[in-house]
């Protein structure tokens, strides 16, 4: 079991040595021999010389790296040294026991802007930073263990693997490093790990038999937490360098992002920047060429306890609302670029608004009525919709895929139910994961069956909120980057998932 939180708080000069005691070993491969294989391979130069005349010039063959075959498929999570020892491949060990002091690496600090400036000598601000020390501490636990999982995951997938398969792994890593404790630490939502042109909110149901393609564009989007605190953190996984540019252009545009953030800063002058560099990108991709365009209606987000969406959104073009940025908030800080439509897209469904009863009542009480439908594209042509007298309403059908996400909507209230499978199941969602996001695999995973009918329900209801696919034109190539920011009162601007690989 992980330790309680202690008291004291955390001392961030033992949090800085143990960064710098962190090691990575050399990791390069031992040259090959020669194919004539009568040299020893100690990099000595014999094999240059010209050892018969008679043989005329010979030319030296190029000496290859060999790949290591260690555990995982050459995984090198275990080259590195954490002050507790090394992880092993895939990460099975706990946090907790890398770091035997209980004090986790700090994240990047960035200074404020310069009309904050004076909070960096501030006794208040800092006296505030230093009550809050345990709370960052859980949040930097939360980040290294994405840190681990996704090294490891980034190093050991390739094409011929299930989806599901990897999720599966990804998340079993997640649950043994944060010691999963059911609501109070553990996976923060479904492993996302959409491809090529969905953009986000797919992870494989039960069953799944899709296989990832050397040519597919994955985004693994995954998130940890302890006490509710969430870490929210992606990146894009491709086979093929021809890709390489495009995550190059949107992993830019969410670094330009994190530098624009900070207290007091405006969410749409973030979205102004990020747009100004995501667009100035142009890709090749098959021969032809694409302006990388920012995905207009998927934003980065603030995040509270148990909340992953806290209600201030941050957008990636310009034109967005003129809230600020506050100190001590927590933000997902996320960008999307596709070589598709872009500003007009991700749109995951086709909206048919269809009240139960239009005659004679109130728009505002047809309104109240509305039943929500929420149908697959394979049933979708079966269906027989109504001619309509009056503007439609809220049925939505999700057009690129069963949906897999959902999630407890934070507010909601009492509702009444009427079906009793549907009470059951609202039961079990409440003690197993909250607020938090989930998916159907999750439901299988603690032992639900036959819970179709009842989830629907509670979607009918307005209690669960699901989350289809979300999609630009097929064809097209969805690239994302994610961290999660902490702005500190005093010290500056904390990017608590930044590693070595992004």
């Amino acid at each position: 079991m992980l330790a309680a939180s202690r008291d004291d708080t955390v001392d961030v000069d033992a949090v800085s040595s143990a960064v710098r005691s962190i090691a990575i070993e050399d990791d390069e491969a031992r040259e090959s021999r020669d194919a004539d294989g009568g040299e020893n391979d100690d990099g000595d130069d014999d094999d240059d010389e010209q050892t018969n005349a008679d043989a005329g010039a010979k030319k030296k063959k190029k000496k290859k790296k060999k790949k290591k075959s260690g555990a995982g498929g050459g995984v090198k999570s275990t080259s590195v040294q954490y002050p507790g020892g090394k992880q092993t491949a895939p990460p099975s060990v706990p946090a907790r026991e890398l770091y035997p002091s209980g004090t986790y690496p700090v994240g990047e600090i960035l200074p404020h802007h310069e009309h904050n400036l004076w909070r960096e000598t501030d006794a208040e601000k800092r006296e505030i930073e230093r009550i809050e020390e345990n709370s960052y501490n859980e949040a930097r636990q939360c980040a290294e263990v994405h840190r681990q999982v996704r090294r490891y995951i980034s190093e050991w997938v390739k094409p011929g693997m299930k989806y599901i398969d990897v999720c599966e792994t990804l998340e079993d890593s997640v649950r043994k490093l944060i010691e999963e404790r059911g609501l109070e630490a553990g996976v923060a939502f479904p492993t996302g790990c959409s491809k090529n042109h969905v953009a986000a909110h797919w992870t494989p149901n039960g069953g799944s038999e899709s296989v990832i393609d050397k040519d597919d564009v994955i985004k693994f989007d995954f998130g940890v937490q302890v006490k509710g605190r969430i870490i929210d953190c992606a990146f894009t996984k491709t086979f093929n360098d021809m890709y390489d540019p495009l995550l190059k252009a949107v992993n830019e545009a969410t670094e330009t992002g994190i530098k624009s953030a900070g207290i007091d800063v405006r969410l749409c002058d973030i979205g102004e920047a990020i747009q100004e560099v995501m667009e100035s990108h142009t890709v090749e991709i098959h021969g032809k060429e694409y302006q990388v365009k920012c995905c207009s209606n998927l934003n980065g987000h603030s995040i509270d306890p148990y909340r992953i969406h806290a209600g201030k959104s941050v957008p990636i073009v310009r034109g967005g609302v003129q809230t600020k940025m506050e100190e001590g908030e927590y933000y997902a800080i996320e960008t999307f670029g596709s070589t598709g439509r872009g500003p007009s897209f991700v749109t995951n469904t086709v909206v048919f608004l269809v009240p139960e009863v239009f005659s004679g009542r109130p728009i505002t009480e047809v309104a109240q009525k509305t039943t929500r439908y929420h149908s697959t594209a394979s049933n979708l042509a079966s269906r027989d919709f109504p001619v309509f007298t009056q503007p439609p309403l809220v049925l939505t059908f999700s057009l690129d895929g069963e949906c897999s996400h959902y999630m407890k909507n934070y507010d909601v209230g009492h509702v009444p139910l009427r079906l009793p499978t549907a009470k059951r199941l609202l039961g079990v969602i409440d003690r197993n994961f909250g607020t938090l996001a989930f998916c159907k695999r999750y439901l299988d995973r603690i032992g639900q069956e036959r819970y179709g009918m009842a989830l629907k329900n509670l979607c009918d209801n307005g209690i669960i909120q699901p989350y289809p696919p979300l999609c630009d034109i097929k064809g097209s190539y969805v690239a994302q980057y994610e961290h999660t920011i902490l702005l500190k009162p005093s010290s500056g601007v904390e990017v608590l998932t930044r590693g070595d690989d992004y």
